[in-house]
Order: structure tokens, then C-alpha cells, then sequence
């Protein structure tokens, strides 16, 4: 017996025999210092008879731990719980209440040889909570072997039942399920398969008022990556999700290698052979909600749908769909949610999506999931997409049903000209071509509320009625009884006339139409994204192709003078600079502009030891203007990009790979650093309070940096 337990079992017998209230109360204070002291453990088998207990405490010893099928074998980790008799195996099963387990500094490695071990009669769960109010954190949990090495039965990562648990922190990497690399062209894992499948999924969520928190998912399996199933009031909160895509050019390629797909002549589950010229996400939905489920919440089962899911700031990468809960009841409620490279953005059905943004690369930003979507309120921000493949339905956003209000904001200067905004008619989806799944196709649209801020055109279908659209777009109008009003309020924004080198906010981002002149000097199209000080269009006239400027000292920001062909000519402007770098001392820069006509860059380096490049696009540098103590740099280095920005809790940076992203205050101070390992990487800025900073990385050669807004 524990100690807690022996301690519990005489404060038993000092009540039963009366003692005094003072030795009581101090019974009952040292009762509660045990029940929240941390105990820690060293194995995983030390750690297994903690998870069914009450009030715990438990924190597991940092480092790699292993769960193999030979474990399996020897009976190690089969633990088994049914519902609605339906067996599942659980390796971690957790059936206490109101217990804390802390396993920060832990890798569990699960071989995926686990799954077959298992065997075919039962689902296979890594991580199961069962009971009640438990905290469980800081996990990563990584699933090692092949992705071919699937579950006979199908398996979750992660599995909540139960009511009140807490998972968050965790890094979880799904591996393991079959076929691997289609999607969905050939099953779903029900009937009408062309291949049998054996699914495997990163997080279910079911229960009462569970909880996913601060968690990341690698997956890299045919299933879900978090899902809900008879789930009430469930959160996801603070989670980020990363998926694969793959053409189906690239699947078409293995004709003749005998893969599952050629085996089958790449006839699919929607009854034609796989078409080229699409992309699809090798797993489904990066978050999803059901209107059916089964789960167990103190000993009692139940049986029904999800109901009032939150879903809040999180990123959503690579999946079928971003957030898809339009099979659930009740409130439902997303915001502060990106989908980057989805088949599909959004899609809610009803309830309210505010400060959402997605891109259009694989598929729409949003759409309708059926004709009897009602109500739907929503505000999208169309990001630039990361890598322009663009999907082959050719729409921005489709818009079906019911009673809608719909904002759409941004715009990405690479979308396609003959991309639509679609009110109802054909989606033109890969998986609904002659004629399949009409249930959810050739919508109409009727008494929707749509202001189109992008220039992407609108097109109305026949039966589409009493729709109210505002749009800066043009539109097609085959509908009847339809609103249309013109606006001038688009995006990408069309700047003002700013005086020569002012600054023009990241968030106001767009290229100047008009032209400052200053000593006879023009400049068109000032531009300061954020990130590099930029001069599209300059002219210096009279053969003059030289600048020099001065640069103040200061941390954090300062002032450039721009002067033509040396320090003492002509002034053109003085820049108010956001990020300068660091200098403690004035300092003379001479550039060189490599033609005196059309779009060119003008280039900053600094003399003095180490330079500064502010600008990279198309690095020109001619050596016989430069004075010979001054340094130059012609390397090539893409923009940094954060987005979204303002940052409510997770964005994504782009172009840092293999740097350290340092993020400043306006005093100067590093609040948060980062190493970046990807070339688009998610990062967590939750902990910063409201307000301005700066993120800079330093490159080889130069430095990168930009202005973030913590909402």
C-alpha cells in the first residue's frame, strides 16, 4: 500500500476514535501537502499503476521510453475497455480523477509493430483517458516505423472519454494505417472501397467538456488528425496540425509498379478512374466534428452527436479540410483559425467563424457542406498562397443554403484570372465529378449576406435569390431578386500618395500607384512590407545611378538620409526606419543602382565592419562605385514572412530555416526565441501580452526582420 494510502487509512481511525479538533485540522493539512506533492517515477511500468488513481500527482522522468510489439506479446500494455461492446487496447489508459501527469522532457516511441500485434479483434488506443478532471502534459509521443505497418482494427494516437480532462502540450507524430498516399480516392474505410482500409487517427475527442490544448500533430496517416465523436461543450484550443499533400500526377506514376492504386487501375471509390491535375491531402480532415459517436463518462455509456465544439486559434495545415464541423449541434464556434494548403478551408454549416484566414492553393477558402447550411456567420482572410499549384475547381469560395452573413477579406496578387467566387452551382470537386454525390453539389444560394473585399470575381447560379452582395469583384448575375453594390474598399489595398520614403505599415502592404518627386528626383512605389526596405520604380535621372545615406544609431529603429551620389548631394528623403539593426555610431552607406530606369531596388550596405543588407531582390552591385573600405553582400535571401499578423496565438513564419528567431519588446529585450527547422514553421507567441515587437533573424550576411501586433 502507498503512502497516501496508509496516511488516508489512519486519519480513518483518528476520526473513528475521536480526537480533538486540533488534531484533526492538523491531519487534514498534512493530508492535503501528501495528496499535491509530485511523486516521480522512472519507467513506464512504475508509472502504470498511477493512472487509475485519485488526486495524483505524477511526473514521469525525462527521457525516450519504447512500447514494442514484443511488449504486446508479453502481455505489457493490453489493457482493454468496452463500450458498447466494442473492445479497444489501450497502452496508457488513464481512469483516475482529479490527477495531474507531467511528462515534460518524455518521448514515448510507439513501433508501429504495436498495431498487428494487437491483433484485428480490437481498436488500438496510445493515450486513453477515462476518467475524470485529469491533467495530462507535455508529451511527445511519436509513432516509429513504417506507414505501412497498419492497424487491423484501426487506431487512435489519443482517445478522450470521460469529463473535464485537460490534454495539452503535446507533440504527437501518426504513422502507421493502409493504403497510405491517396486520401480518399479509394475508401474511407466504410463500404465501397476499392481498397480495403485500416485507418489510423491522431486525436478523438468524446466525453463531457474535454479538453486539447497547446498541442501539435505531425500526420503522417490515412485518418483523421483530430476528430469528435459524441462529444459535449469539447475545446480545441492552441493546436497545430500538419499534414501532406501529393498530385494525382504523382499517384498516376506508379502505373506499372504494382502498387495498391495500379493493382486496381486507379478506379475509385466515386465510381470513375483517378483524374489527373489535383492535389489531395494524404490524411482527412485536420479538424472534424461528427453528429454520431459512443463514449463513457463515469461508468455510463452514451450514444449520440457532438454538441457546442470551440475551436480556437489553431493552424491547420495539409489536410483534406481545415475545420469542418458542420455535422455538429448546437453553438458552434471557431476563431483565430488558419488553414495553410487545404483541399478546403473552412466549413461550418451554422454558427460563427471570425478571424479566420486560409488560402486558396489546393482548394476553396470555403464551402458549403450542404443545401440546409443555415445562418452561417463568417469573416475569412484570403492569405497568399505558400506554393501556387492551385486546385482544379477554380474557386476561391463557394457559398450554398441559407441566411448566411460572409465577409471576405485579402487578396493574393497570384490567383488565377479565371478563378470565381461561386454562389451555389457545380464545385467542380474532384470527388464530385459525373454527376457523384449530388447530396453535396449544385447548391443555390438564398437571402446570404456576401461582402467580397478581394477583386476576385463573383458568379451567381439560377435559382440563387434575394442575396445581398457587396464586392469590390465583378459579378455574374443568373440568379433573381439578387442586391449587387460596387465598393471601392478593397484589398490588396491601393495606397495614397505618401510623401518620398515615408513608411507605410506591414499591414497596409501594396504598391504605390502615384509619384512623389523630390529635387527632381522620382521614386515610384515605395513600399516597406514589414520586412526588407524596398524602392520599386526608381529613376535618378541624368545618368546618376549612385546614392549614399547616413544612418543614426539605435537599437530598435532610426533614421536613413538618402542623398544622391554621395553623403553631401542632393537630399531625397529621409527614411523613418522600423528596424534598422544596431549601430552605436553614424555611418556611411554607399549603394549602387543597377540600371537608372524601370523596376529596380535600391541596396543599402554599410561601411565600418559588418554590413546590413536591407533589400536582396535581384542583388546588383557595381565594384568600381564603391569606396574600398565598404563590405559588400550579393547573397539571394527570400523574404520573412509571419502570418497571420496580428497574431492572436499561433503563426506561421516562413523562409527562416535553420535560424534563430529572437523576439523583441520596444525596450529592446528578447521575450522569445526560437530555433526554426522548417522552411514554413509554426510557432506559439500565447505567452506574449498584447502589444508591438519586433522578430529578427540574423542571416550569414544580413538581417531579417519584422514588425509583430499580439492581439
Amino acid at each position: 500500500m502507498r503512502l497516501l494510502e496508509k496516511f488516508q487509512r489512519t486519519v480513518s481511525l483518528l476520526l473513528l476514535k475521536g480526537k480533538g479538533n486540533k488534531i484533526l485540522c492538523c491531519v487534514i493539512l498534512l493530508l492535503n501537502s501528501i495528496c499535491y506533492s509530485q511523486t516521480t517515477v522512472n519507467s513506464l511500468s512504475a508509472l502504470k499503476p498511477y493512472l487509475n488513481d485519485n488526486n495524483v500527482d505524477v511526473k514521469l522522468a525525462p527521457g525516450t521510453y519504447w512500447i514494442t510489439g514484443d511488449d504486446i506479446r508479453d502481455g505489457l500494455f493490453d489493457d482493454e475497455i468496452e463500450i458498447f461492446g466494442r473492445s479497444s487496447k489501450g497502452l496508457l489508459i488513464f481512469e483516475g480523477n482529479n490527477s495531474i501527469y507531467d511528462f515534460t522532457g518524455v518521448t514515448i516511441n510507439v513501433d508501429t509493430e504495436v498495431f498487428e500485434a494487437h491483433g484485428s479483434g480490437y481498436q488500438v488506443y496510445e493515450v486513453h483517458t477515462v476518467g475524470n478532471n485529469n491533467v495530462i502534459k507535455n508529451l511527445t509521443l511519436v509513432d516509429v516505423g513504417s506507414v505501412d505497418d497498419f492497424p487491423p482494427g484501426g487506431a487512435n494516437s489519443i482517445v478522450m472519454d470521460g469529463e473535464g480532462n485537460r490534454i495539452e502540450g503535446f507533440h504527437v507524430t501518426t504513422k502507421g494505417s493502409f493504403p497510405y498516399g491517396y486520401g480518399d480516392a479509394f475508401g474511407k474505410g466504410g463500404s465501397g472501397n476499392t481498397i480495403g482500409h485500416k485507418k489510423h487517427s491522431a486525436c478523438l475527442i468524446r466525453g463531457e467538456s474535454n479538453h486539447l490544448k497547446n498541442s501539435t500533430f505531425i500526420h503522417r496517416a490515412y485518418g483523421h488528425c483530430i476528430y469528435m465523436q459524441a462529444a459535449s461543450n469539447p475545446i480545441i484550443e492552441g493546436c497545430n496540425v500538419e499534414g501532406e499533400m501529393r498530385s494525382t500526377d504523382d499517384m498516376l506514376a506508379e502505373e506499372g509498379t504494382g502498387s495498391p492504386a495500379d493493382d486496381i487501375d486507379f478506379m475509385t471509390t466515386w465510381g470513375y478512374r483517378l483524374p489527373p491535375g489535383y492535389m489531395m491531402s494524404t490524411g482527412e480532415a485536420g479538424i472534424r466534428a461528427y453528429n454520431a459517436g459512443e463514449t463513457i463518462i463515469n461508468g455510463v455509456e452514451y450514444s449520440r452527436g457532438t454538441s457546442n465544439p470551440t475551436v480556437l486559434n489553431c493552424t491547420i495545415k495539409y489536410m483534406r479540410t481545415g475545420v469542418t464541423i458542420a455535422h455538429a449541434s448546437g453553438t458552434k464556434y471557431v476563431e483565430g483559425c488558419v488553414a495553410i494548403g487545404c483541399e478546403n478551408g473552412f466549413s461550418l454549416g451554422s454558427g460563427t467563424l471570425i478571424n479566420c484566414s486560409a488560402d486558396c492553393t489546393y482548394g476553396p477558402v470555403y464551402a458549403s457542406t450542404y443545401q440546409n447550411d443555415r445562418d452561417f456567420n463568417a469573416e475569412i482572410t484570403v492569405l497568399p498562397a505558400i506554393d501556387p499549384y492551385y486546385n482544379g475547381n477554380k474557386t476561391l469560395a463557394y457559398v450554398g443554403g441559407r441566411g448566411h452573413n460572409i465577409t471576405l477579406y485579402g487578396g493574393d496578387s497570384n490567383i488565377p484570372q479565371d478563378y470565381t467566387i461561386k454562389i451555389g452551382g457545380d464545385k467542380n470537386n474532384i470527388r464530385m465529378l459525373n454527376g457523384n454525390l449530388s447530396n453535396q453539389n449544385n447548391f443555390t444560394a438564398s437571402d446570404v449576406n456576401l461582402e467580397n473585399r478581394t477583386n476576385v470575381p463573383i458568379v451567381i447560379v439560377s435559382g440563387s435569390e434575394e442575396n445581398d452582395i457587396i464586392t469590390c469583384g465583378e459579378v455574374t448575375d443568373n440568379g433573381s431578386n439578387n442586391t449587387i453594390s460596387y465598393s471601392n474598399d478593397c484589398e490588396p489595398l491601393v495606397c495614397n500618395n505618401h510623401d518620398a520614403f515615408s513608411v507605410i505599415e506591414a499591414e497596409d502592404y501594396c504598391e504605390q500607384e502615384g509619384i512623389q518627386t523630390v529635387n527632381a528626383n522620382s521614386i515610384v512605389g515605395y513600399v516597406n512590407d514589414g520586412d526588407w526596405l524596398k524602392y520599386e520604380g526608381v529613376n535618378f535621372g541624368n545618368g546618376a545611378n549612385s546614392v549614399s545615406a547616413l544612418v543614426s544609431s539605435g537599437n530598435i529603429g532610426g533614421n536613413i538620409e538618402i542623398r544622391q551620389g554621395s553623403t553631401t548631394g542632393n537630399l531625397l528623403g529621409i527614411l523613418e526606419v522600423e528596424n534598422t539593426g544596431s549601430w552605436t555610431t553614424w555611418e556611411t552607406v554607399s549603394t549602387n543602382v543597377s540600371s537608372v530606369n524601370g523596376e529596380q531596388d535600391i541596396y543599402l550596405v554599410f561601411s565600418g565592419g559588418d554590413g546590413y543588407l536591407l533589400d536582396v531582390d535581384n542583388f546588383q552591385f557595381s565594384n568600381e562605385t564603391l569606396s574600398t573600405n565598404t563590405t559588400t553582400y550579393t547573397e539571394q535571401v527570400s523574404k520573412l514572412l509571419i502570418y497571420p499578423n496580428p497574431v492572436s496565438a499561433t503563426t506561421t513564419i516562413q523562409n527562416a530555416a535553420g535560424l534563430i528567431l529572437n523576439v523583441y519588446d520596444l525596450n529592446g529585450s528578447v521575450v522569445f526565441t526560437q530555433i526554426i527547422y522548417n522552411e514554413s514553421e509554426i510557432i506559439n507567441l500565447s505567452g506574449l501580452a498584447t502589444g508591438i515587437y519586433f522578430g529578427k533573424v540574423n542571416r550569414e550576411k544580413s538581417i531579417s526582420a519584422v514588425k509583430l501586433i499580439k492581439k
